[in-house]
């Protein structure tokens, strides 16, 4: 009974990984089909980040694009210094792993925003694409 069941549980996996890799070739094509008409939708909304809609085919196409920002350390423990001297609490800027929370950021007056930007990079995080068939 158990080998029978561990048997059906090997081929259904077998199945799967298969039906698994055809779904990834699929979207790799239709990412690759849509892919200039989300960058000029992109360019033209001027958004790099963030989610957009296009319609297309009797598809509505849903992009998602995460903001990933990454903080150089070495620069951020010279500025957690700077600040410490200047006399002001540089825990009110910053968490103790030197990294400065996006909502944090953004809501700094320029003056702070422009101490910080040479310590941060901005990367897209991996798209995500959703699909919802629309009546034309």
């Amino acid at each position: 009974m158990l080998k029978e069941l561990l048997t059906q549980r090997f081929e259904l996996e077998t199945q799967a990984s298969i039906i698994q890799g055809q779904i990834n070739a699929i979207n790799i094509e239709v990412e690759h089909v849509i892919a200039s008409q989300l960058l000029e939708l992109r360019r033209l909304q001027g958004k790099e980040f963030g989610t957009i809609n296009l319609v297309s085919d009797g598809y509505k196409i849903t992009e998602t694009v995460p903001k990933k920002v990454e903080w150089d350390q070495d620069k951020m423990n010279q500025l957690f210094d700077a600040i410490a001297q200047a006399g002001d609490d540089p825990r009110s800027y910053m968490k103790i792993k030197l990294e400065v929370s996006e909502k944090s950021y953004a809501g700094f007056v320029p003056q702070v925003q422009a101490m910080f930007a040479d310590c941060r990079t901005v990367k897209p995080g991996r798209a995500t694409l959703a699909f919802e068939e629309v009546q034309p």
